[in-house]
């Protein structure tokens, strides 16, 4: 019942702030080597996995393609440690 509840809390204000970052921010893809080094492709189940066991998946993997679809980072190599200005390029 708390991650429902959660879940309806947070992902809309996810929503929102990512729409803030596209219209108000400029985005550089990452694509450079130091980047696919640090952050190699793995699996959605690998991504749960590392998420730990009270994430949701459906909420994670969903906040994954988003964080792909705005940072221009493929999806597979969105991590869910990962910084938005200094790992995914967001500023």
């Amino acid at each position: 019942m708390e991650y429902f509840l959660m879940a309806a809390f947070v992902i809309p204000i996810l929503m929102y702030l990512l729409t803030l970052f596209q219209e108000h921010c400029e985005l550089f893809p990452v694509t450079n080597d130091a980047f696919d080094q640090e952050w190699p492709p793995i699996s959605d189940e690998k991504f749960l996995e590392l998420c730990g066991p009270e994430t949701d998946p459906k909420i994670a993997l969903k906040v994954r393609e988003i964080m792909s679809h705005i940072s221009g980072v493929d999806e597979d190599q969105i991590y869910p440690d990962q910084r938005l200005v200094n790992d995914l390029g967001l500023e």
